[in-house]
């Protein structure tokens, strides 16, 4: 690796650790108590957003688990589950 690919690599790396941290930031709040704790606390149409969501957030690991494994996540089933709940996010729960 020649050293204008080596700074790159490290501006990358720095920015992918700049935003995990904003990220774990965001979710303290959220991870600082029991899954169940959390969704008990919710009205019935938040904890609806809340299935859905989560059930976004795994999928999209997953696909991000299938690129790091060299695999193409556009032709697995996953992809379908996204696209599914992308749509029930866009027409019953209004977030784009």
């Amino acid at each position: 690796m020649d050293p204008a690919q080596k700074e790159i690599a490290k501006k990358a790396l720095k920015a992918l650790n700049s935003r995990t941290e904003l990220v774990a930031r965001h979710l303290e709040p959220l991870l600082s108590h029991s899954m169940s704790e959390v969704y008990t606390k919710l009205p019935v149409n938040e904890r609806a957003q809340f299935q859905v969501l989560i059930s976004y957030a795994i999928n999209s690991l997953f696909y991000t688990y299938l690129r790091t494994q060299g695999h193409n996540p556009q032709e697995h089933q996953v992809m379908k589950e996204i696209v599914r709940i992308e749509n029930l996010l866009e027409t019953k729960i209004g977030i784009h």
